[in-house]
């Protein structure tokens, strides 16, 4: 076989096209995956709905695949495992230029702008299939590979993917969850209900904020001790009070903003307590919010944010989920073939599913 397909976002709100792509040449130091699953992204959906997203473009930055041809010069993986062809990988999402100041000062490969961003750039030039949606991924020398233990592994290691990672980068550069702390969780989609996972492996006490109930439900089964509603409890106000009564009016140890909704941030100050940590991970960046800087100042917050992550977390997440009774199917609830991306995007932007997959098995 010399040609894949991929379905091919062209303009705002228009079907994505499904595209053929030649196979290409893996060199020194690539890749060629052929992909299994893809997470569908609620920033998928708004980058369909955005007039401003580059064109053509493949989505899909969160994948799980099988090492199909690797390039001369690469034998081990991110984390330093032993990798050949017939592997089934994870990976992360951008390719680093290793040149500017963010890669040769700070190290923060992740953050990288002039590098390759997998699912969330332009497909025009080598490498040209750069989003999971497609059947194959090209990668590029210095995308972080991690091998996947077993065929059978692979529902920890696409939910690592999808969302512990980014927490567990999160909760690291927040100076670690103590075991015992009262924990928040405003949200209760991919990022939230991984950030419950995440925070109760630290030992954490966690009540979850969010909605629809069979969402908090899952969040109990995954460890929340406590789930509000905001069906129910449905002003700042009676959110705020909800968690000072159960804090014994101290406030939370740690919140973890994992909703990006317009008023949780101003929520999350009021909710957290005198010298507690604030970490921000769920952000939307088309919604302004609402918050008093004051809180932070008055209490002494601890203020961190998170954006990407590293192989590193990718791998200790991975890990992590293996350890962990987790309802698979209760999350993974949305399957889709590649030639019905368009409807998956659709999907998770009407909330059906509480992970949308895009499955290249179907």
């Amino acid at each position: 076989m010399t040609k894949c397909r991929a379905p091919v976002f062209v303009g705002a709100e228009k079907p994505l096209e499904i595209r053929e792509f030649d196979i290409p040449e893996v060199g020194p130091g690539e890749g060629l995956v052929r992909m299994v699953f893809a997470g569908i992204c609620g920033s998928d959906a708004r980058e369909w709905h955005n007039p401003e997203t580059e064109t053509p473009m493949i989505f899909g930055h969160e994948n799980v695949g099988v090492l199909e041809k690797l390039g001369e010069g690469k034998k081990y993986d991110a984390v330093g495992q032993e990798i050949s062809e017939g592997d089934y990988v994870a990976f992360c999402s951008v390719a680093p230029c290793m040149n500017c100041y963010t890669c040769v000062v700070l190290k923060e490969f992740s953050q990288c702008e002039r590098g390759i961003k997998y699912g969330l750039s332009r497909c025009d030039s080598r490498p040209y299939l750069r989003g999971g949606y497609g059947e194959y991924v090209h990668l590029m020398p210095g995308v972080g590979i991690v091998r996947i233990q077993g065929k059978e592994h692979i529902p920890q290691a696409l939910l690592a993917a999808i969302g512990n990672k980014t927490l567990v980068h999160a909760i690291q550069r927040a100076n670690g969850i103590s075991a015992g702390d009262t924990v928040v969780v405003q949200g209760t989609g991919p990022i939230g209900l991984s950030a419950i996972v995440q925070a109760r492996l630290c030992g954490g006490r966690v009540i979850a904020i969010g909605a629809p109930s069979h969402r908090l439900d899952l969040a109990r089964s995954l460890g929340a001790v406590k789930t509000l509603n905001i069906e129910e409890l449905k002003t700042p106000k009676e959110r705020v009070r909800a968690i000072s009564d159960l804090t014994d009016g101290k406030g939370a140890d740690v919140v973890i903003e994992a909703s990006g909704a317009s008023t949780a941030c101003d929520e999350a100050l009021q909710m957290v307590r005198i010298g507690g940590k604030f970490i921000l991970v769920g952000m939307d960046m088309t919604k302004r919010r609402t918050m008093d800087p004051f809180q932070v100042t008055r209490k002494g917050i601890h203020v961190t944010g998170t954006y990407a992550a590293s192989p590193t977390d990718l791998y200790k997440a991975m890990l992590d989920l293996r350890d962990v009774e987790i309802p698979f199917d209760r999350i993974f609830t949305h399957k889709f073939p590649m030639v019905e991306a368009t409807e998956g995007i659709l999907s998770v932007d009407r909330l059906e599913p509480v992970i949308g997959l895009i499955d290249h098995s179907r």
